[in-house]
């Protein structure tokens, strides 16, 4: 039985689900600021994709989290396998009964291994040699993993990653962000923490998405969009695509045509290997501060094919904006987002679903969406065709070719043109 694990368990660690009911809310804890919902906190949930099912009808099955922390913003990383996931980084969660009166947890990683249709969390040793004692737990930082490495960009430290929260209310956004780019090379054990000054001019990063892609560059490219880069509210542009080779350590960037998402914080991502040498990555959702209609712009899903790194969009009128969810491809070709916080039209207040609001549209906050067809669906086949690359995409290319008018350097060119060159295994030597 193949179990769909990393979307819910982000969607489930204190964020918030929906039951239905007048404001859509379970159980708000009315002694926390915002008014976070309560939700079970000792569990993580998993669902059959051997089978066909909806979002009304698919049943969560619940796995004891045993001494695994309750975090929010947690990076999730999948091991060279794709068997084991990895729980690392996060904030305490506000949903828990004790927030006000316990302490963070140790800086740890921890480890989720399915077995017999479940699964068991466990903390994962640390190497005597590795230097993960000199890294300090982040939350909100940009992560992905690709290759059996698992990636943190930049992220903020507050009163819930690193010290007592027994502070005033007024103290809730108290924070310091932090650069770096922090790696872990699930084969071999070993961190590292790269400098990111080359991703923005203090290294800074936060409430953005990633997403590692396996096809490009020596051995794999990271790829990063949104959120923000400094102390204001100015977010990052996605009509540039920012990138990372983890064997040389360096960042470019290149121009981005076509429909350019808005610019926001908090959406997320996947990807999938087209059917014709290409590679899609889709973003969906994010958050505009102070600003419902755009939010609700980008309640439509935006695709960004490489190597043209053209944006083509799906052609829907939405009438909700949605962040603070997960997304993962399940399956051959269907991408599942769970949870989140939704917009509305006609709101102008970010904090709709915290405090008011309606349920939300989506049964059990799972909406399912299919990347060839670039359309939302009501359940989720397990028998589905592979995943090929998206008509509007297709077309694309066969009017303007395969790459951009122009490269921003001969580096982002050499990565794209020759995917592969200079290819070296991801060492000490090379994230040193």
């Amino acid at each position: 039985m193949r179990l769909l694990l990393c979307a819910l368990f982000l969607a489930f660690q204190g964020t918030g689900t929906w039951d239905g009911s007048t404001n859509g809310l379970r159980t708000p804890d009315p002694k926390a600021p915002g008014n976070f919902a309560t939700v079970p906190d000792n569990y993580t949930y998993s669902i059959d994709l051997s089978t066909l099912w909806t979002n009304s009808s698919v049943t969560l099955k619940e796995i004891s989290k045993g001494a695994a922390p309750v975090l929010n913003n947690v990076a999730l990383w999948l091991d060279a396998s794709g068997e084991i996931f990895y729980a690392y980084d996060g904030s305490v969660s506000k949903a828990l009964p004790t927030f006000y009166d316990t302490p963070p947890p140790a800086n740890a990683l921890w480890q989720f291994e399915p077995s017999g249709g479940t699964g068991h969390w466990s903390q994962t040793p640390i190497p005597l040699s590795s230097n993960f004692a000199a890294l300090s737990r982040t939350a909100l930082g940009n992560s992905a993993s690709g290759n059996g490495l698992g990636f943190v960009l930049g992220g903020v430290e507050n009163y819930a990653t690193y010290q007592y929260p027994a502070f005033a209310d007024a103290l809730w956004w108290d924070q310091t962000l932090v650069p770096g780019l922090v790696t872990f090379n699930s084969t071999s054990q070993e961190w590292f923490n790269s400098s990111s000054k080359g991703y923005s001019y203090y290294g800074f990063a936060r409430d953005g998405v990633a997403h590692f892609v396996p096809s490009f560059g020596p051995a794999g490219l990271l790829f990063v969009f949104g959120g923000y880069t400094t102390t204001t509210s100015q977010l990052a542009s996605t009509g540039i695509a920012s990138m990372y080779d983890p064997t040389t350590q360096q960042w470019q960037d290149q121009i981005t045509t076509g429909d350019i998402p808005g610019e926001s914080a908090n959406g997320c991502i996947v990807g999938a290997e087209g059917d014709n040498g290409t590679y899609e990555i889709f973003l969906y959702g994010g958050q505009v501060p102070g600003d419902a209609a755009s939010t609700i712009t980008n309640g439509e899903v935006y695709v960004l094919s490489l190597p043209s790194f053209n944006w083509q969009k799906q052609y829907a009128t939405g009438t909700t904006g949605r962040y603070m969810m997960s997304c993962n491809v399940v399956g051959k070709r269907q991408m599942v987002v769970v949870g989140g916080i939704v917009i509305p039209q006609n709101v102008d207040w970010d904090t709709y679903n915290f405090g008011a609001g309606e349920p939300d549209p989506w049964d059990q906050a799972i909406g399912i969406f299919d990347l060839t067809e670039m359309a939302w669906k009501s359940s989720y086949d397990a028998s589905a065709s592979p995943y090929i690359t998206p008509d509007a995409v297709k077309s694309f290319y066969t009017q303007h070719g395969r790459y951009p008018a122009q490269w921003d350097s001969g580096v982002v060119e050499d990565w794209f043109k020759n995917p592969g060159k200079s290819y070296r295994l991801l060492s000490k030597a090379c994230l040193s």
